[in-house]
């Protein structure tokens, strides 16, 4: 979970100072553990490894601020509609139900706990 974490904060650099340099390498890195995931012995270790890689690849798809606008809708959609499949085995990536919940958070936007419109006047106190 951390890997996707910082992946999203080398996607938020690049589009601070427009150097993607740093985020394509630890794009690299996460396919190279992927692969080493992939390898090892222990039963599902592919399946877990294509989990990682899929849902890293759509965090990168929607966060990447080097994609061009006009591709910017359709990589979104997909990479959505692929977070929402893959979301049985966001467990692959580590972490708690609470803290894998960024990827809930990609797809749906800011997510906010309790009932909000009732308690809106406080929520931020």
């Amino acid at each position: 979970l951390l890997d996707i974490l910082l992946l999203r904060g080398f996607c938020a650099m690049a589009g601070g100072n427009g150097n993607t340099g740093p985020l394509q390498t630890w794009l690299e890195q996460i396919r190279a553990n992927a692969k080493a995931m992939a390898a090892g012995s222990g039963e599902g270790a592919a399946a877990r490894a294509e989990a990682y890689e899929s849902c890293a690849n759509c965090v990168a798809d929607l966060f990447d601020p080097s994609i061009k606008e006009a591709e910017v809708p359709l990589k979104h959609d997909a990479a959505k509609k692929r977070l929402r499949e893959l979301q049985p085995r966001w467990g692959a990536l580590g972490g708690s139900e609470e803290q894998r919940s960024i990827l809930l958070e990609a797809i749906e936007g800011p997510l906010v706990a309790g009932s909000p419109e009732a308690n809106y006047d406080t929520l931020f106190r």
